[in-house]
């Protein structure tokens, strides 16, 4: 009797330790997002790239504001991806300007990374290269106001959509690397019991009971 309290009490200790780890891998591995949630955590990300923007282009950042870049708020119409219009020599002078000082915006993106969504900091640096080659565009004048608009709006819901494919896979190979935790600490427990002699001669004997004198059932 004095064994079997003291196994069941080893059992319940295993388990009272065992689900506060099963839980806290669960609970906070399944989240790409480490701070707020996906919305919150792009519109920063959104208004880090237009602070840089504006620090590289000074009070020139005018010049392109209701063209290539609006006004915190704004909701884009069809005239904004309709706009024919394409930069003056002067406009594509200053997109140059961007282009060539983006180097100074990437240790930005790389803290908005760190602070929001580490997993998502290769992601996040394509997204912002990839922009950087619909600026360059813009700026040769081969597409048109309207072109980038489009452009750099597709580019935006594309990285949207591949920040929640990320955050997905990553809930999934944890729910398996939890699943893998738990499979692997129960068959090591198992293994341990098994190993016990004592506890086999209690399975071994049953309800007749052990005499843990003569090592033998009664």
């Amino acid at each position: 009797m004095i064994y079997q309290i003291k196994s069941s009490f080893k059992t319940i200790l295993r388990l009272t330790i065992l689900l506060p780890i099963s839980f806290l891998l669960v609970g906070c591995a399944s989240d790409l997002f480490i701070k707020g949630n996906q919305e919150a955590s792009v519109n920063e990300l959104l208004r880090t790239i237009d602070s840089c923007n504006k620090r590289v282009l000074g009070t020139d950042f005018k010049q392109l504001e209701g063209k290539i870049f609006f006004p915190a708020g704004y909701k884009l119409t069809s005239s904004d991806f309709s706009n024919q219009q394409k930069p003056s020599v002067e406009e594509a002078a200053l997109i140059a300007k961007l282009i060539s000082n983006q180097n100074l915006c990437e240790s930005n993106y790389l803290d908005w990374a760190k602070e929001h969504a580490p997993k998502a900091t290769q992601l996040t640096m394509v997204y912002s290269s990839l922009n950087i080659d619909i600026y360059k565009k813009l700026a040769a004048g081969g597409d048109t106001y309207g072109q980038a608009v489009s452009n750099l709006f597709s580019n935006l819901a594309a990285y949207w959509k591949h920040l929640k494919l990320l955050e997905i896979n990553i809930a999934e190979n944890n729910k398996e690397s939890t699943k893998q935790f738990l499979r692997d600490y129960l068959i090591k427990s198992a293994i341990q019991d098994a190993q016990n002699p004592t506890g086999n001669l209690i399975v071994g004997c049953g309800a007749r009971g052990v005499n843990f004198v003569t090592g033998s059932c009664n």
